[in-house]
């Protein structure tokens, strides 16, 4: 994608090839919903994807994750994004695009690319089922546990 007023820096093709030639770098992974958002972090020195946490999406995402770029030395941002066939966009769109300006306005230079991630949250819900999770405890955790699918996702496209 090419960068707009939403602060799309990097396509998925473009951030594969960077990666593929770096040795050490960290990725942050994030799957935003309309209540509350998953985080996951990505080390390539450690080749390991980890759940990190939740946060409401109405209180502090943006100083949350800026946060946590700042801190980890986040080299890409891989946001979870709804692909549909049908191009129908709502609530969720909206949201993303926003939450993405944001970011860049306070870290001009991240590289943030979108990933498709339909699917994630079931598939973490069914995962955490499977491995004796209550329905309470699933709410808890499933948007973190969605993010690292995500990433993981992601990680496995660019050493495919």
């Amino acid at each position: 994608m090419k960068s707009n007023e939403y602060g799309f820096t990097i396509s998925n093709k473009i951030l594969v090839k960077i990666l593929r030639d770096m040795q050490n770098f960290s990725l942050l992974g994030l799957d935003i919903g309309m209540r509350k958002s998953g985080v996951a972090f990505y080390s390539r020195s450690i080749n390991l994807t980890l759940p990190i946490g939740t946060v409401r999406s109405s209180k502090n995402l943006v100083e949350t994750i800026v946060g946590i770029i700042r801190e980890r030395q986040i080299f890409a941002l891989i946001v979870g994004f709804p692909f549909y066939k049908e191009n129908l966009f709502g609530d969720i769109v909206q949201l993303i695009f926003v939450t993405i300006k944001e970011i860049k306005e306070e870290i001009p230079n991240i590289l943030i690319t979108l990933f498709d991630e339909r699917f994630t949250t079931a598939m973490a819900n069914r995962l955490l089922k499977e491995t004796g999770y209550n329905r309470r405890q699933r709410s808890t955790i499933d948007d973190e546990v969605a993010a690292a699918i995500l990433l993981d996702g992601f990680v496995r496209k660019v050493f495919a």
